[in-house]
């Protein structure tokens, strides 16, 4: 039956109770689905906000340069290099883990450097990285602590490292 004869049958005197439930029901189920397909549609560009905003912003994440990383370590300041890309999931995983123990009072100097995408691959490999979400702590010159913590307390652990 096409949409407008369940309308029309919605409407008619002449069917019966059962027929014309049937018919409510339908177009129901065609509402909904409409609906479902709708939020489908508009879910990848505003579900996921949550996510973008819980990253780390830009703003207090640096990306990696020797000289930022040299006189970080001059300074003798607690260094977390972090592989990260936007599309990664345990990089969305971490960053917010990363914001909210940089708020506590042992991790409020740390410097976080970003190794991503366009950062050279002669840097990947002089660290030792291979893929992202990878971390690598460094106290002034001496690296501590290598990992891919996924939840707050591994974290801690590696960056009391």
């Amino acid at each position: 039956m096409a949409w407008p004869d369940q309308t029309d049958l919605l409407y008619s005197s002449a069917c019966n109770r059962e027929a014309r439930a049937d018919a409510y029901w339908r177009l129901i189920i065609r509402v909904l689905l409409v609906a479902a397909l709708a939020l489908i549609a508009v879910l990848p560009s505003t579900g996921f906000a949550y996510l973008r905003e819980a990253s780390v912003s830009q703003s207090q994440a640096e990306d990696f340069s020797q000289a930022r990383f040299e006189q970080a370590q001059q300074e003798g300041r607690i260094i977390l290099v972090e592989t990260y890309a936007d599309w990664c999931a345990p990089c969305r995983i971490q960053a917010p883990i990363v914001e909210r123990l940089r708020r506590t009072k042992p991790y409020r100097n740390l410097v976080l450097l970003r190794v991503n995408e366009n950062t050279p691959r002669h840097v990947w490999k002089d660290l030792g990285l291979a893929g992202y979400g990878q971390f690598i702590v460094f106290r002034g010159a001496r690296e501590t602590g290598r990992g891919s913590p996924l939840n707050e307390a591994e974290m801690r652990k590696l960056l009391s490292g």
